[in-house]
């Protein structure tokens, strides 16, 4: 049995795969038609996401985009050092734009963000600890 629905999901795959390859697409930021070639194949398959943009828009390939991501800085607001992104929690990497944010290091806040006590307002829901005032 599992054979058969095998074969028929790879028929199907196929031919989802040559209606794709037959297709145009627009590309966000020059607005010219072009075919699958004309973009990055992991850009194509992530387009859902944001615009897809073509090659000649966007001549880096994606794992060199990841790349220099990566490598980028960011300032501890705590020391002042600069350090890359694995230096910092990933959830306070993320609220770092909400209005009491600051992104602070792992050194300097050795204290994954879901263990610490939330400071003011309503405790989380589902929570047992009484609202602080």
């Amino acid at each position: 049995m599992k054979g058969v629905y095998r074969e028929q999901f790879q028929t199907y795959n196929e031919k989802r795969s040559q209606d794709l390859d037959a297709q145009k697409f627009t590309c966000g930021k020059c607005h010219q038609e072009q075919s699958r070639d004309g973009f990055w194949p992991r850009d194509f398959g992530l387009r859902n996401s944001w615009a897809l943009w073509c090659k000649t828009c966007r001549p880096t390939p994606p794992e060199q985009r990841k790349a220099e991501a990566a490598a980028r800085l960011f300032t501890c607001s705590a020391c002042s050092t600069d350090k890359t992104r694995d230096g910092f929690w990933p959830k306070d990497y993320y609220n770092r734009n909400s209005p009491r944010a600051g992104l602070v290091c792992k050194t300097c806040n050795p204290t994954p963000p879901e263990e610490r006590e939330r400071k003011r307002g309503r405790p989380a829901r589902n929570s047992s600890a009484p609202p602080s005032v």
